[in-house]
């Protein structure tokens, strides 16, 4: 009898389980399970409705790590990259050199480099027109918006 190479599916999760569940997905239902029911039976210190909310929180948690897909990426995964890029420091260069105020190493958010540069060309233009006497009443007064 001849036999044929089958190339690996590396695009999805080979299903182990009944054909149905991948080994990652038992894990994690595994896991919550166990502890939504060790929580519910045997952690007599909580009300009985705490208890059975605890547990399907749990149980929720597991089903939502085990089987929601985000960009064709499991939610597992895509918390680690989004705990991962917020835990690392970020470089921007889109600035030729740094503000007056303002560190040199790259590490500052776009949200905070913007509001300096908002701020400081506030700043500067309120001198300009008010003069450097005005205080800061006359910028709370220039900085106000106006609703409909």
């Amino acid at each position: 009898m001849r036999l044929f190479p089958v190339p690996y599916s590396i695009t999805e999760e080979e299903k182990l389980f009944g054909g149905y569940l991948s080994l990652r997905q038992v894990v994690y239902l595994a896991f919550f399970l166990a502890t939504a029911t060790s929580i519910i039976f045997s952690v007599d210190l909580l009300p009985l409705s705490l208890r059975l909310l605890l547990g399907l929180l749990l149980t929720g948690t597991g089903a939502s790590l085990a089987f929601i897909k985000i960009s064709n990426t499991g939610l597992d995964r895509y918390l680690m990259f989004a705990a991962l890029y917020y835990a690392h420091q970020k470089k921007y260069y889109f600035l030729q050199e740094p503000r007056e105020g303002m560190r040199s190493n790259g590490a500052t958010s776009p949200l905070t480099i913007a509001l300096h540069i908002l701020w400081t060309d506030v700043d500067q233009i309120q001198r300009k027109l008010l003069g450097n006497n005005q205080g800061k009443e006359a910028a709370a007064s220039c900085l106000s918006v106006s609703r409909y």
